[in-house]
């Protein structure tokens, strides 16, 4: 291997770059989907052409499939750079202990050049470093002890300020089966109880009689995984700025439920609300409106969410990964709850699976998902 010019540090530059701008573009590519989505919602409300509408909610869809690739671009960057530092660049920084590093060629492994041992990645972020037999070691441990070499390839957890904590899995179902076509993901619980990753066994917390239940939390894909960590250091920034949220009504928690409901399904906005087997002649982007005059959205708004596609498209059991900031007691947190497919997360029966972190574990658990994301990207 030769390194001309480019030194370890020109090349890591490079990368953070890299990284940097494809970032920008999710962000970027994302406003540019919410644009296009309000100006069909506009459009269809003054009642001009439908195929025009289409094209514009079909333009929004094809820039939010754009943003989950360059997502997962930007996870693949930081895949490179992380091998960067394991192999390549830890040789090139001994050498550039030495001596300038331009024009020099460096002999990887052939016995002639000595190989320093590569740095580790930080136990903090990983735990342990585990692996399947014939496997490559991954970058994620095992933390809970239920990595079977087979479906579960690692675990991991972030502690709360109150509330479960929320679990990590790194899971492979494969090509799946006659019912669905399986794949990778990670799964991300917040059960009061004790998950079984492998079984989808959820164990009650303090009643060691009472019957385990079943508990499937959000799957995510690669980029789904970024975007929810890109949520989580934002809404750590807003805990840690002193942001305090209002305190939630009927009014504005209707809204939010049914913000989700139609950016999950686009075509819904256009239903009408129906009452028995009566149509009123309001559609269900007018209630949303009605409920939005009722409680005006002040300040940013913190309610985040990131809804399972990739798992749906391969016929697995969808979620929703739900995020905000909360006011709980006397200070701020950063709220995780996992629930399954697109349910309410304030509705009684989700209510105990949330997990209100501190900005501190919100990072942390932005930084893990990242580790798992680019484990699960790496895996042969």
């Amino acid at each position: 291997m030769i390194l001309d010019a480019a030194g370890p540090e020109e090349i890591r530059a490079a990368f953070a770059a890299a990284i940097g701008a494809a970032g920008d573009r999710v962000d970027e590519i994302g406003g540019i989907a919410g644009v296009l989505s309000d100006a069909a919602d506009r459009y269809e409300a003054l009642e001009m052409q439908p195929s025009t509408v289409g094209h514009l909610r079909d333009a929004s869809r094809s820039c939010g499939t754009a943003q989950a690739a360059v997502a997962t671009a930007a996870a693949e960057l930081r895949a490179a750079l992380a091998d960067f530092d394991t192999h390549d660049g830890a040789v090139a920084d001994a050498v550039a202990e030495t001596g300038t590093l331009a024009s020099k060629e460096i002999l990887m492994d052939d016995g002639s050049t000595p190989t320093p041992t590569p740095t580790p990645t930080p136990a903090s972020l990983t735990g342990p470093v585990t692996s399947a037999p014939g496997r490559p070691a991954a970058e994620v441990g095992d933390v809970l002890g239920y990595a079977d070499g087979d479906t579960c390839h690692g675990t991991d957890q972030v502690a709360s300020a109150a509330g479960p904590a929320t679990t990590l899995a790194l899971m492979d179902y494969g090509d799946g089966n006659d019912q669905w076509n399986g794949g990778r993901y990670i799964a991300v619980a917040t059960t009061p109880g004790q998950w079984n990753p492998v079984t989808s066994t959820e164990y009650p917390a303090g009643d060691e009689y009472a019957p385990p239940g079943s508990y499937s939390p959000p799957h995510l894909a690669p980029a789904e995984a970024e975007t929810a960590a890109r949520h989580l250091d934002e809404l750590a920034d807003l805990a840690e700025s002193g942001h305090r949220p209002p305190k939630p009504t009927k009014w504005r928690r209707a809204a939010q439920r049914l913000e989700h409901l139609i950016d999950a399904d686009a075509d819904l906005a256009r239903e009408q609300v129906v009452i028995g087997e009566e149509e009123l002649p309001v559609t269900l982007r007018d209630l949303l409106a009605l409920l939005h005059d009722k409680q005006p959205t002040t300040g940013p708004v913190t309610r985040r969410h990131v809804a399972t596609a990739a798992v749906g498209q391969a016929g697995g059991d969808t979620g929703t990964l739900w995020l905000d900031v909360v006011d709980h007691g006397d200070t701020t947190r950063v709220s995780v709850a996992g629930v399954e497919g697109d349910e309410d997360p304030d509705s009684d029966y989700w209510q105990p699976y949330a997990a209100h972190h501190t900005p501190a574990q919100a990072r942390e658990l932005a930084a893990k998902l990242r580790v798992f994301a680019r484990a699960l990207a790496s895996r042969p």
